[in-house]
């Protein structure tokens, strides 16, 4: 009854409203939405999310932990496959496994309430290795972007992940074009051009800057890379494909975000050395561009943090959330940190241990250590700014040691992925620190706002993705009054 009444409400909600004061969502606010792995518990990771034609877009990860797993035994035959996790369903062995790499892609109509899958990617790539055997050309849609076109078409671009990233042999991830959310077509990457030579693992993280759309290739083959393998590219027609693509970022970095921000392009490389770097361009004259440094060395943490993982501007600023695995891992009990950049392109550190820097000591703006003070809140790892608050959603370790005989016990109170909220973007305080009360849930991997709320996408590669849908409570006292 409650979701029926308030569905109907936001219905009649303008889009754009809001309320003068912001209030940030609670717990209460939140209801499940799909059907957990939409039916399927291989549809592990609800890895991205977009808004177009007035719907919702979900990109989801295929039996994310079974290829892992795979990869890591075929590099290492000591590594077990299938793993030895009890909650953890994989095919017993590996020729088995490609059959069930099918990536979809789902949507949710607001006017029926409904979700659809517009899309599963065709089980049509022969894997050499396994003969007689097919996988599909998407295992998991890691991007979403809408982008309008020179055209003046606007398109939805889905962003691909190849298994080439544990059978190279196999051909490399697609980038998918639609314009009407119902028809899917990879853009051309003919073979001999840029984009048909690419070869990346797959397409991350859309930004839209000057017109231009700009995307990351991670982990792209070395006819165009640099050994780290993650580049910039642009595109002023990226349905085109083949040629329209170039690489914007410098030879010898390895790019992790990026995000268009006071007039700029914001870029984040990745350094397992030195740590993380961020620098600005204005993307004119010839490629690579020029980029002038904002935060360098991780930020000075002794503890080199060496990834940006997700950038969203809030009040006038560009929030950073960083990533505190161990790089040569496989995990590291250290806690993921959240940055802030300033329009004078001044940075402050928002969340996480204090250290010293060339201009002086720095502590955390909210008072809170790494990881909002959990140290296995590994990422920030998505964040959204919904009714003039700001959510940022972490990736909790816990739940990999929750069988563990010396930490079990340890770590059974935060078992599960945490989402906290700020409407100030320094006071942070948790909506939820258990993954929505389900244990299995150690991720919130996409958010996105839309005018029907805030919409959370879980990672659990043990029983199937979440989405949550948080709609204020109280929006019925907020509407103005009808007559």
């Amino acid at each position: 009854m409650r979701r029926a009444a308030i569905f109907a409400l936001f219905l009649l909600v303008p889009e754009g409203w809001s309320q003068t004061s912001p209030v940030s969502l609670g717990r209460n606010d939140f209801l499940m939405s799909a059907l957990q792995g939409f039916g399927d518990r291989q549809n592990s990771w609800a890895w991205s999310m977009g808004w177009f034609n007035n719907q919702l877009f979900v990109g989801a990860d295929r039996a994310e932990t079974c290829v892992t797993a795979a990869k890591n035994n075929i590099e290492n035959p000591i590594s077990p496959y299938p793993p030895t996790d009890p909650d953890i369903l994989c095919p017993p062995a590996l020729d088995q496994l490609g059959p069930w790499l099918q990536a979809e892609i789902w949507s949710w109509n607001p006017l029926t309430n409904v979700w659809t899958m517009v899309f599963q990617s065709p089980l049509n790539v022969p894997m050499p290795a396994y003969p007689g055997v097919y996988t599909a050309p998407d295992a998991g849609f890691r991007s979403i972007g809408v982008f309008t076109e020179q055209s003046g078409t606007q398109a939805l671009y889905v962003g691909g992940y190849s298994v080439s990233d544990v059978w190279p042999n196999l051909p490399g991830a697609r980038l998918l074009r639609s314009t009407d959310g119902v028809h899917f077509a990879p853009v051309p990457q003919q073979y001999g051009t840029f984009m048909g030579t690419l070869h990346a693992k797959s397409f991350r993280d859309f930004a839209t800057y000057n017109g231009k759309m700009y995307l990351v290739a991670a982990g792209v083959s070395p006819v165009h890379s640099p050994p780290q393998g993650w580049e910039l590219l642009e595109a002023a027609n990226p349905e085109q494909g083949d040629n329209a693509f170039q690489v914007v970022s410098p030879p010898g970095v390895a790019v992790s975000q990026v995000a268009a921000y006071n007039g700029h392009l914001y870029v984040g490389y990745r350094n397992e050395t030195t740590g993380f770097e961020v620098d600005y361009t204005d993307a004119q004259g010839t490629p690579p561009y020029t980029y002038t440094p904002v935060i360098t060395n991780g930020a000075y943490k002794t503890y080199p943090n060496h990834e940006i993982l997700s950038m969203i501007e809030f009040n006038g600023s560009l929030y950073l959330g960083g990533n505190g695995v161990y790089p040569h891992g496989p995990y590291g009990i250290n806690g993921a940190e959240l940055y802030r950049i300033n329009p004078d392109n001044s940075w402050d550190l928002i969340v996480g241990a204090p250290r010293n820097t060339p201009n002086g000591p720095v502590t955390a703006l909210s008072g809170l250590d790494a990881g909002f003070g959990w140290h296995l809140n590994d990422h920030m790892w998505r964040m959204a700014v919904y009714n003039g608050c700001l959510y940022v959603g972490t990736f909790d370790e816990s739940t990999l040691y929750r069988n563990d005989p010396m930490y079990a016990q340890a770590v059974a109170p935060q078992l599960g992925a945490d989402l906290w909220s700020s409407c100030d973007g320094i006071h942070f305080s948790p909506i939820d620190t258990h993954g929505f009360e389900d244990e299995f849930n150690y991720g919130l991997r996409s958010m996105i706002d839309t005018p029907y709320g805030l919409f959370i996408g879980t990672v659990n590669p043990y029983y199937g993705l979440e989405i949550w849908q948080g709609i204020p409570e109280t929006s019925a006292s907020l509407l103005p009054a009808m007559h």
